[in-house]
């Protein structure tokens, strides 16, 4: 209260200052400057990006809308990732996601920006109800957007990390889907998530958890509400590829969250789960330290849903063979690997070969850069 008096008072203080000359200027000035601004908020895409804004993906409310950022010239239908933006279900927006989902473009994926009612409109479920129609509405628009609907990724921060995880975890017989386009599945194909909060009712500080906005509600107790709304609550082996994010010093959401669903997704049998702790860092590890972890977001994506996941199968049976018979003698031979031999000339080069760097180099026991079958003998 001190402070706003403080204003309060320095403000009456300037305008007694103002003369009628600056306050005619002012009159000016400012309507220029705020049209200044709108025009600075106006959103123009790169070359080589379509970019559709305010699509509705339901009727009915200014919430429902959707961004979309598409490569052009592409001729068959791309992977898309849905970013859901954050700032704890009670703010943010989907038009601060413009840059990251152009860059998903410019990195070939269809990019789909998610506005979410928020909790001063409504409390949980809504925020999911709103991104699962979403991914709806892309899956049925697929052939419009270029977009297989097999490949559909999921990205978000903080709140958005949370109900890109639900994106991936709840499955469509649990309620939380209505609308439209309901022959389509909302459940995701890979979900990258930073900072995620995922079990509300096992938290470090659970008082904390009682002032969650979006968790008020006439129904259930609170822990009732909150196992519902927590990502961990619906882990199954059936899971989709996780990338999960989080600085250690995370005051805001605790990096034992990360951990303890990363902890459970294996547990369960989940397959390609992935768990990045990030010493020293707070809860925004992409703000300040994008340009380390960036690249491990988008290979994540390349891998699991991109160009590069027919490449990862390979990988992966090549060194679930390679470990499988490693240890009998002439077991593992130049014919396993063959089908990377792509010149037919007996010789695999890093080039051609389809497995991890670490399994060329152990191949390649003579050092000479090249896989062939004296390496394997």
């Amino acid at each position: 209260m001190k402070n706003r008096i403080e204003f309060k008072t320095l403000k009456r203080n300037i305008s007694s200052l103002i003369s009628p000359l600056a306050c005619f200027l002012l009159l000016i000035v400012v309507p220029l400057f705020s049209g200044a601004q709108k025009k600075k908020a106006c959103f123009s895409p790169p070359a080589g990006v379509k970019f559709y804004s305010d699509i509705p993906y339901k009727e009915g409310n200014n919430a429902w809308l959707v961004d979309i950022a598409v490569p052009e010239n592409v001729g068959e239908n791309l992977p898309a990732v849905a970013t859901i933006h954050g700032g704890g279900w009670k703010k943010g927006d989907k038009n601060g996601q413009r840059g990251l989902i152009v860059r998903f473009a410019q990195n070939g994926y269809v990019a789909m920006a998610v506005r979410y009612r928020l909790s001063g409109e409504a409390p949980f479920p809504a925020c999911l109800q709103d991104v699962k129609s979403a991914i709806r509405f892309l899956r049925a628009n697929a052939d419009r957007y270029n977009v297989d609907p097999d490949r559909i990724g999921a990205y978000g921060n903080s709140a958005g990390a949370h109900l890109a995880s639900m994106l991936g975890l709840v499955p469509v017989d649990m309620g939380f889907d209505d609308g439209a386009n309901m022959e389509f599945s909302s459940v995701v194909n890979a979900v990258c998530a930073v900072s995620a909060p995922t079990d509300f009712s096992n938290w470090e500080n659970y008082d904390s958890v009682q002032s969650v906005e979006f968790l008020d509600s006439s129904k259930g107790t609170l822990m009732e509400r909150a196992q519902k709304a927590s990502p961990i609550s619906y882990v199954n082996k059936m899971s989709p590829p996780f990338l999960l994010i989080h600085g250690t010093k995370d005051k805001t959401v605790p990096a034992s969250q990360s951990i303890r669903l990363a902890s459970e997704l294996r547990k369960v049998g989940a397959e390609n789960i992935n768990l990045i702790l990030v010493d020293d860092l707070g809860h925004t590890p992409m703000l300040t330290h994008e340009s380390l972890l960036w690249p491990s977001v988008l290979a994540f994506f390349d891998k699991t849903i991109g160009s590069k996941k027919d490449k990862l199968l390979n990988e992966i049976r090549l060194s679930q063979k390679y470990m499988r018979t490693k240890k009998k003698l002439g077991s593992f031979s130049f014919n396993d690997i063959k089908q990377f031999d792509l010149n037919n000339d007996e010789i695999i080069t890093h080039k051609e070969f389809g497995g991890t760097n670490e399994l060329f180099d152990r191949l390649d026991k003579d050092g000479d850069d090249k896989i062939d079958i004296r390496d394997l003998k």
